[in-house]
């Protein structure tokens, strides 16, 4: 890591299975962003060389014997990671760059929100009725240490999380923001492991951000304040 840190408390955590190919682009942009003090990828149980790859471009690295799915991987790596603010981002993204970064750290650094997050540069995103009625997810991320710690444990698991960490930042005393990038974008599920595959990872991942969305406003948690 090189170059001076104007904010030090800010780390990046990259999830990442089976991402040896897409890592070298990321991490060179990661690993010399000035606002980012620690880039850490959690290798969730990979069989290709990530974690190797990601230690040969100067990451740390947090290596999981087993798969255990998104969720898990991003707790492991808070447990793993120091600093009050918490970049997250997937190791498919592309598009990235250091003016990003800093606009998705600012809000959260700054208080004026506990979560930043932003959306890939999709066409449906640019419409603003769609905008206001899809949920945002998105790999790329900056939260509050206490807003993570503000989420229940079942919500921590596989493709729930995104999903809990909306919900619970919209309703506590941090608030949320988020605004479409871009030029941002990744490897979708079809591309990355084939049409079959990629359709039935994409299908379980939809049934958890549907049924976590469906759970949260049903049972309707009490949400404690979370501090920006």
């Amino acid at each position: 890591m090189t170059g001076v840190r104007a904010h030090p408390t800010a780390v990046a955590i990259v999830p990442a299975f089976n991402e040896a190919v897409r890592l070298p682009d990321l991490l060179a942009i990661l690993t010399s962003c000035p606002s980012l003090h620690d880039v850490l990828v959690v290798d969730d149980g990979s069989t290709d060389a990530t974690a190797d790859v990601a230690l040969g471009h100067g990451a740390r690295v947090l290596r999981l014997p087993a798969n255990v799915g998104k969720g898990a991987a991003m707790e492991g790596g808070m447990s793993a990671a120091s600093g009050d603010i918490i970049f997250f981002c997937d190791a498919d993204v592309s598009g990235l760059t250091h003016a990003l970064i800093d606009d998705v750290i600012g809000p959260v650094r700054d208080g004026h929100v506990a979560m930043s997050v932003a959306l890939y540069g999709r066409t449906v995103y640019r419409m603003r009725p769609v905008l206001k009625l899809v949920e945002p997810l998105g790999g790329t991320r900056a939260l509050t240490r206490d807003l993570w710690a503000a989420i229940p444990a079942r919500f921590k698991r596989r493709f729930r999380i995104e999903t809990a960490l909306n919900y619970y930042a919209a309703r506590s005393g941090g608030g949320l923001e988020y605004w479409v990038a871009p030029g941002l974008g990744h490897t979708i599920k079809e591309r990355k492991y084939g049409l079959a595959r990629g359709l039935a990872a994409r299908g379980r991942m939809c049934w958890d951000v549907g049924s976590t969305f469906v759970r949260l406003r049903v049972q309707a948690p009490k949400v404690q304040e979370v501090q920006g």
